[in-house]
C-alpha cells in the first residue's frame, strides 16, 4: 500500500482515465466543457480587473494574461509526454506545480486573507458585510477572535509542515 504522499496528480489523472474505460470519450469532453465553463469567466473577470484597476488595455491585459496561460500550460501538459522524463526537485512539471501550489500559494494566500480581514480592513466591517446577506449571523465575536488570533497560527503551522514534509 502507498502512502498518500507518493500519489503526483500525473498518478491520479492516469488512473482515472484507465478505470473509465469506454467512458474515456465521454468524460473528455465533458471534462473540457466543465473546464471552459470554470476558467473561462475567471479570466474574462480577471482581465477586466486588470483593465479597469491597472490601466491597461483590453488588447494588452488579453494577450499578457493568454500568454501567461500559455506559458504555464505547455510545460504542465507536456510533463505527461514529452518532457515526462524530466524532474525538477525530484518532481515532474505537473507535480511540481502541484507541490507548488498545495505548499506554498494556498497557505501564504489564506494567511494573508486573514491578515487583511483581522488587521487591515477589521473584522468589525467584515461582521457587517456578513450580517448584509445573512441577518442571522450570530457567531461574530468568535469569528473574529478565530480570523485575528487562530486562524493565522493554524495556516502558518501548515505551511511549515507542508514545507518541511
Amino acid at each position: 500500500m502507498c502512502e498518500c504522499s507518493d500519489l503526483t496528480p500525473s498518478l491520479l489523472i492516469l488512473s482515472l482515465w484507465d478505470s473509465m474505460g469506454v467512458l474515456i470519450g465521454i468524460s473528455d469532453v465533458a471534462i473540457a466543457i466543465l473546464m471552459g465553463l470554470i476558467v473561462i469567466p475567471a479570466l474574462f473577470a480577471f482581465t477586466a480587473y486588470v483593465v479597469d484597476q491597472k490601466g491597461w488595455s483590453r488588447k494588452t491585459a488579453s494577450v499578457t494574461i493568454g500568454l501567461l496561460v500559455f506559458a504555464f500550460g505547455v510545460p504542465a501538459t507536456l510533463s505527461q509526454g514529452v518532457l515526462s522524463n524530466l524532474l525538477i526537485m525530484g518532481r515532474d512539471i505537473l507535480g511540481l506545480m502541484d507541490f507548488v501550489a498545495s505548499n506554498f500559494l494556498l497557505p501564504v494566500s489564506g494567511l494573508l486573507l486573514v491578515v487583511f480581514l483581522g488587521w487591515v480592513w477589521s473584522t468589525g466591517k467584515a461582521v457587517a458585510e456578513i450580517k448584509k446577506g445573512s441577518p442571522r449571523f450570530y457567531w461574530g465575536r468568535v469569528w473574529s477572535f478565530l480570523i485575528r488570533y487562530i486562524m493565522p497560527i493554524a495556516i502558518l503551522y501548515i505551511f511549515i509542515a507542508g514545507i518541511t514534509s
